[in-house]
């Protein structure tokens, strides 16, 4: 069972690899329309598994997140304690005119467990919270996670 494992592992990173190399391309769309849909899928996770783990992460300032506010049709951001997740596809709920559009462009980590949904709540400052209230914010930061929302290793600035 540990060499399936180990075999699968070596198996998914190479993937990963072959398919992340740009002079591979020609190779990989012909490759692609010969995988199953299946195998394609786990190939893709491989990658962004892979981005993730090897590529640098993106720093965001405020200033550049504050541009992410679903304006113009462009896309939608939110951060919660420093980790930038991509709601694009929730742009009904976050977009402009949305019931949680006060989160986009921001981290309004306190707002998530305060229930201030104004200037002074919508910040990323969590001073003073309960240790339940972080452990809240994490369970809020998993949950975008989970929902694949991750804006590929994204972090917040503080300046």
């Amino acid at each position: 069972m540990g060499r399936v494992i180990l075999l699968t592992s070596v198996s998914a990173c190479a993937i990963a690899l072959f398919c992340s190399l740009d002079s591979l391309a020609p190779l990989r769309t012909k490759l692609g329309e010969l995988l199953p849909t299946t195998f394609k899928d786990v190939a893709q996770k491989a990658i962004s598994a892979m981005n993730r783990m090897f590529l640098s992460e993106r720093l965001f300032t405020k200033e550049e997140l504050s541009k992410y506010t679903g304006e113009d049709g462009g896309q939608v951001y939110l951060a919660i304690i420093g980790n930038v997740y991509d709601v694009s596809r929730g742009r009904r709920h976050y977009g402009p005119g949305g019931g949680y559009s006060f989160f986009s462009g921001r981290d309004g980590s306190r707002a998530f467990v305060s229930g201030e949904f104004n200037e002074k709540g919508l910040t990323d400052d969590v001073t003073g919270l309960s240790d339940s209230d972080i452990l809240a914010l994490e369970d809020w930061k998993n949950f975008y996670e989970r929902c694949g929302l991750a804006a590929e290793s994204c972090v917040l600035t503080k300046s």
